[in-house]
């Protein structure tokens, strides 16, 4: 096998040991071509993107859910609304953030 790693784009100068003149960018999107040749290792790549979406999301949810568990519901004169009661509201948040990992 006479090809170069990643791929053979910049394989003279990777052979002549030019390091300097191999743009960095270029090689890590031949690296990222590579990978994504691979049907295991894309599919992969995307599950963990999903996952990661989903965390981000998550740490916004549950930022959001602070904010207004200190400004509305535990503030003496906050307005909560869809339930009458800041103690429901207080429940519904602390359920909201125990479930996730129950």
């Amino acid at each position: 096998d006479n090809d170069c790693f990643p791929t053979n784009k910049y394989a003279t100068k990777i052979e002549a040991q030019d390091w300097h003149n191999i743009p960095g960018f270029g090689l890590l999107r031949e690296y990222f071509r590579l990978n994504a040749a691979n049907p295991v290792v894309r599919l992969g790549s995307i599950k963990w993107v999903i996952v990661d979406q989903l965390s981000n999301l998550h740490f916004t949810l549950k930022l959001f859910m602070n904010v207004y568990l200190v400004d509305a519901v535990l503030k003496p004169n906050g307005k909560v609304f869809w339930f009458d009661s800041k103690e429901t509201w207080l429940i519904v948040l602390v359920l909201a953030n125990i479930i996730p990992f129950a």
